[in-house]
């Protein structure tokens, strides 16, 4: 899902992921000030004991603790838990207690929601995704999204329903009224971020917004803050209750490089500062977690690369897209990753004031470069090895796409597709 990478991904071990901790309720402090900070005893140098181990010797002093400031990130509730426990189980409260959860008292309720911490620990640093396999939630919401059936989203399947597709780069918005599903696939390193907003009870509700976007690097903030924005302005104009905002992420793998989890750092900490900063207007919750190891199949590969979204409902699978909906303009908004201008914010090609089965493809500028010709001449298994951050785990068709977008870039003119000046963005019909 990358490109330009002339470095062999090295395969990881197979490496089966820590479920839960056992030991982790007594290295928790919280106090009753929802403002407080979050006491963690650092953890020793075994990375079992850190992120789970069922020994009881992990050691600490107080000179040695470090502060982790909460974030408000919630994790899914108490009632989604329940789904994955079994009432009588004796571990059921030990093994909620990770270190990198803090518990809170939802306002007006007795109900304890759980917020997500982000560490923050000098010196040897454990990677985030093992950290997060210490949270029972977000483990059993990956798994039971994981364990379901990848759904091919072609004209057949889909007959009679409107399928929204966000490329690589792009970012798009939508209700109900727009459309029925909204998607997004072909994610390796990259990660898939699909957000849901409601405002309001049943009698006086905002309508629901949806965004998607794809990232393909650990960059993009300002897009996603102006996400978070229009989420903000799309329910605002009717001066509504606060906002409840659903989060999924899905995408990455243990990769050799580290390209996975610099992009699952990088939106998490995004998200955990905007969850702080928007604490009295909107309330986020991590819903979905599937990223970086947490989504590998445990041979250096992506279990999820598509996940796609039912607007109305809020439904979240895995999916991946069949040609026959994939458009339109596939070609022309790959050929985007190879224009010569730096990317430095996502396409946005779809709103929710776009006009129904619509959408708009801003201009860029392409032209023929170097070793477009050579790059065109190499055989697949080099192809690969030049044009993607990925190459032991690509799809079968990779090569082709990549080819085929080479030879568009080759045999057209930006001034032929936005205007004269390159400055006209262009709509297109996708039904």
């Amino acid at each position: 899902s990358g490109q330009a990478n002339t470095t062999s991904i090295q395969q990881r071990p197979n490496m089966r992921p820590i479920q839960t901790s056992g030991s982790c309720s007594t290295l928790v402090d919280v106090s009753e000030n929802d403002s407080s900070k979050l006491l963690v005893v650092p953890p020793p140098s075994s990375l079992e004991c850190r992120i789970g181990s069922s020994e009881n010797n992990c050691s600490g002093t107080l000179e040695d603790t470090e502060f982790v400031e909460p974030t408000h990130l919630y994790l899914p509730s108490q009632d989604d838990v329940d789904l994955f426990y079994d009432d009588d189980s004796d571990d059921e409260d030990e093994c909620r207690d990770s270190p990198w959860v803090q518990k809170s008292l939802s306002s007006g309720t007795s109900q304890q929601r759980q917020r997500l911490q982000l560490p923050a620990f000098e010196g040897e640093e454990v990677p985030l995704d093992k950290y997060l396999r210490t949270i029972p939630s977000l483990i059993e919401r990956a798994e039971e999204l994981q364990a379901q059936p990848v759904c091919v989203l072609s004209d057949k399947t889909t007959e009679g329903s409107t399928v929204l597709n966000i490329c690589q780069g792009e970012i798009g918005h939508a209700t109900a009224k727009q459309a029925d599903v909204i998607v997004s696939d072909r994610a390796t390193t990259c990660h898939i971020v699909a957000v849901r907003s409601t405002s309001g009870d049943d009698a006086g509700s905002s309508e629901p917004l949806v965004s998607l976007c794809h990232i393909d690097k650990a960059e993009y903030e300002d897009c996603i803050r102006s996400m978070v924005e229009t989420h903000k302005d799309h329910h605002d104009e009717l001066a509504l209750d606060a906002i409840d905002m659903d989060i999924h992420l899905v995408g990455g793998y243990d990769d050799g490089e580290g390209t996975s989890l610099a992009i699952t750092e990088h939106l998490l900490h995004i998200f955990g500062q905007i969850s702080t900063e928007e604490k009295d207007d909107i309330t986020m919750t991590l819903r979905t977690c599937a990223v970086s190891s947490l989504n590998d199949t445990g041979f250096g590969a992506p279990i999820g690369r598509g996940l796609a979204m039912e607007i109305a409902t809020g439904h979240v699978y895995l999916a991946s897209v069949d040609d026959s909906v994939a458009g339109p303009a596939p070609t022309l908004r790959a050929a985007r990753l190879w224009s010569t201008e730096l990317r430095t914010k996502l396409s946005v090609v779809h709103t929710q004031f776009s006009e129904v089965y619509t959408i708009s493809v801003e201009p860029f500028e392409f032209f023929t470069f170097k070793t477009l010709n050579a790059i065109l001449s190499l055989p697949d298994h080099l192809m690969l090895q030049y044009t993607s951050t990925s190459p032991d785990v690509e799809e079968d068709d990779f090569c082709h796409r990549v080819r085929t977008t080479l030879q568009y870039i080759r045999t057209h003119q930006p001034e032929d597709i936005f205007g004269p000046e390159t400055n006209q963005p262009v709509q297109y019909s996708y039904y």
